[in-house]
């Protein structure tokens, strides 16, 4: 099976992920004056709200375009793919994620505002990309992690569900 050289897209929130891909879209359609036969875009973890994936389904009618539950599907279609490309969203822990696709061939490039200086997306792309300069507090973006049996908690539900037990407990 050969498989396409990967392109994974990761960063903040905000930052032009999408705008970046698209913009890839739009140079390889002017350069081969021809639309998108074999290209893949995924998102995952964008639930019931792919946002990205429609815009990009839209402007790109031929791009082949999987949605959360789709992902066998999509990792039998690298094999014929001419492009990948994978947009992780900032909720994602690169780590984990890397141990998936370091089985594939694939090129990490990190969308980042100019002034984000080493954070995780620094060691983990291959290159950097410069992003929109958003001024925001990226903690305040930032998700809650701990390994887990698959279940989400947040940190204000968690914090409840452990005071709730330990005064019933206490009864």
């Amino acid at each position: 099976m050969s498989v396409p050289m990967i392109t994974v897209v990761a960063g903040p929130v905000g930052c032009g992920k999408t705008a970046w891909i698209y913009q890839q879209l739009a140079l390889l359609e002017e350069k081969l004056c021809v639309a998108h036969e074999n290209v893949l875009y995924f998102s995952p973890g964008t639930g019931s709200v792919p946002i990205d994936q429609t815009r990009l389904a839209t402007d790109f009618p031929t791009v082949k375009v999987f949605n959360d539950g789709q992902e066998v599907e999509f990792f039998h279609q690298l094999a014929v793919a001419d492009a990948v490309y994978i947009e992780l969203g900032f909720h994602l822990e690169l780590s984990a994620v890397a141990q998936i696709l370091d089985t594939l061939p694939y090129l990490g490039i990190a969308v980042l505002p100019p002034h984000l200086k080493d954070s995780e997306w620094h060691s983990w792309a291959d290159e950097i990309v410069p992003g929109s300069n958003f001024q925001t507090n990226l903690l305040q973006a930032r998700l809650w992690r701990a390994s887990s049996t698959g279940q989400v908690i947040d940190e204000d539900s968690l914090h409840e569900l452990l005071y709730r037990n330990h005064t019933w407990c206490l009864r």
